[in-house]
Formats: C-alpha cells, structure tokens, sequence
C-alpha cells in the first residue's frame, strides 16, 4: 500500500489516491477484462511465411496454418542447408592423426609419421620468418 504525497487526490493512469480518514491511500484500477482472441480473416497469405510475417508485424500471435507453414519451411532449409559429412581423411596424414586423438585412440605408425612432418615443416617455417623478421601466423602455417 502506498502513503501519498502532500497533495490533494492524484489521478494516476493505473489507479488513484483516495483520501481513507487521515491517511491517503493508493487503489489500483480493477484489472482490464480478457479480451477474446479474435478470429482472423482469412487472407491470401494466410498460410504462408509471408502470413506469419505479417502476424509478427501486427504484433499479433500467428494463426495455426501460418505457424505451421513457416515450421515446415524451416524444416526443408535446414535440410537443403545442411552440410553432408565428409569422409574421414584416410591414414597417413595429419587430419587422421588428429582424428585419432579425438576419438583417444593411440595413433598409427603413418599419421604418427604425418605429424612429425607437419611439425619439421611448420618449426622450417618458423625459422625461416624469424630470420627474416617475421612473424607467423597459425592460420598462414597451414
């Protein structure tokens, strides 16, 4: 409950003070009543991915059929988006042997053999830029 300030009544937008006695005393309006939900039209676009933009926009929730249609949109453009896995990278080389370490197996003899001459070149590289006073980059040694 909250006490007035030292002024006659205050219309509040919410409520009103109200002189109770000596006190003064904040009553809040009665809550608005619920208001049905209101049937929409239907319109061409009801339906579509541009219907359910349109709900957006209005600031209004989206009926059934556009909700539906945008959801079955979605699930076609991740489909067509979606990147098929490509094939693991066969022994012998440096993406096998970090693919060994990622499942925590032991590495075989030729990825193992494949990091060490990835590591021999990357440190050449490093060597070589720092004896002409460079620096490089990780992303530039791949």
């Amino acid at each position: 409950m909250k006490i007035a300030p030292d002024l006659e009544s205050q219309r509040v937008l919410d409520g009103e003070w109200v002189v109770r006695g000596a006190i003064r005393v904040f009553v809040p309006a009665a809550p608005k009543p619920q208001v049905p939900r209101k049937r929409y039209k239907k319109h061409p676009r009801h339906g579509s991915v541009a219907g359910y933009r349109r709900h957006q926009k209005a600031n209004e929730p989206p009926c059934d059929e556009c909700l539906a249609a945008t959801r079955e949109h979605w699930r076609k453009y991740k489909r067509r988006v979606r990147r098929p896995p490509s094939p693991p990278s066969p022994c012998g080389t440096y993406n096998a042997y970090k693919r060994h370490q990622r499942h925590g197996e032991t590495p075989c003899d030729e990825c193992a053999e494949a990091q060490r001459e990835y590591n021999r070149d990357y440190r050449r590289r490093v060597r070589a830029n720092a004896r002409a006073g460079q620096q490089i980059d990780e992303r530039e040694a791949a």
